[in-house]
């Protein structure tokens, strides 16, 4: 998993744990209002920052850097792909723009799949009542 898609995976595993905090605290007696300031603002915050964060790299995507290592006769090479701060090595007959196409829609798939879920998330705090929802601006 590429550095980018690891912090967005560890906000989700925070908002995961404030989220259980919450429940365990309302399970406990105590009420929305009650929360406010101790833990539903640091979850309406997560919430908004993750969004901020999913728009941010959808805007500021750089290709990976291709490097071709040997080529064959039958018209493949061996190819080195630095993504992320790691390497991939593959072997293949597709052209660096057919490559590059591909990364950018594979990065973009898995930004859609993080917004999906981070949108889920939120219609279900909100509709619990879990969020301050004029410290969100989205």
């Amino acid at each position: 998993m590429s550095p980018i898609f690891y912090i967005l995976r560890k906000k989700f595993d925070a908002i995961d744990e404030i989220t259980g905090y919450l429940r365990e605290r309302i399970y406990e007696g105590e009420s929305l209002e009650d929360l406010k300031f101790d833990g539903r603002d640091d979850l309406t915050f997560l919430i908004r920052d993750v969004n901020r964060d999913i728009e941010r790299l959808r805007d500021s995507y750089n290709p990976p850097e291709i490097t071709e290592m040997i080529d064959f006769d039958d018209g493949t090479r061996t190819i080195s792909v630095a993504i992320g701060g790691s390497y991939i090595r593959d072997v293949t007959s597709k052209t660096n723009e057919e490559l590059l196409a591909e990364f950018k829609d594979d990065y973009l798939k898995n930004l859609d799949s993080y917004q999906a879920e981070l949108d889920k998330r939120y219609r279900d705090l909100a509709g619990k009542g879990y969020l301050i929802e004029e410290l969100l601006d989205f």
